[in-house]
């Protein structure tokens, strides 16, 4: 299972994403493909994101600016489709955006 958790605040923004979706041969796993490609892109398109990846954990803190929330805001609610779709496979966990 792949879980989601972020935390964000008038400063900063971090993503956790973890765990393997299981939909598939190792390889050949389209749920963790799509996971994957989401997280990448946002890993490349934020701006000053710092990222830190190895097998089955995914970590972004990016700092808190407008294109930095488009991109997250994008990014969950693409999550949460994947999760409706596969939710034996991707969950959505604890989300804690606190706006100063």
């Amino acid at each position: 299972m792949i879980s989601l958790t972020s935390r964000t605040n008038g400063d900063q923004i971090r993503i956790i994403v973890s765990g393997h979706a299981g939909a598939g041969p190792h390889g050949y796993d389209l749920v963790c493909a799509a996971v994957s490609a989401l997280t990448q892109s946002l890993e490349i398109n934020a701006e000053q994101a710092e990222t830190f990846d190895k097998a089955g954990l995914s970590e972004i803190d990016m700092p808190f600016c407008i294109t930095n929330l488009v991109l997250y805001k994008s990014y969950l609610r693409s999550m949460q489709v994947l999760a409706d779709q596969y939710p034996g496979n991707v969950v959505i966990g604890d989300i804690a955006e606190e706006w100063e």
